[in-house]
C-alpha cells in the first residue's frame, strides 16, 4: 500500500520524506502536524500515544508536516 502523491499533500518540516512515507505505509507510523508536535513536544522518532477501541497503542512519529 502506498501513499499516492504523499509528497505533494504533506510538506514535511522534519523527517526524510521517502523514509517517513515508507514508515507510514509499511510500519503504521504517524505523520503529525507541526502544531501538535509543538504542543506535545514531539520529534521524529518519538512515540505518540493513541487511544483505540482495543486499548492504547504507541505510534512512531515518522515526520512532522506543516
Amino acid at each position: 500500500m502506498g501513499l499516492p502523491d504523499a509528497g505533494e499533500r504533506f510538506a514535511l518540516q522534519a523527517g526524510e520524506p521517502g523514509t517517513a512515507f515508507r514508515q507510514v505505509a509499511r510500519e503504521g507510523a504517524a505523520l503529525v502536524s507541526e502544531p501538535l508536535a509543538r504542543k506535545r513536544g514531539l520529534a521524529v522518532g518519538d512515540s505518540l500515544p493513541v487511544a483505540t477501541s482495543s486499548g492504547p497503542i504507541e505510534l512512531a512519529v515518522a515526520g512532522i508536516y506543516t
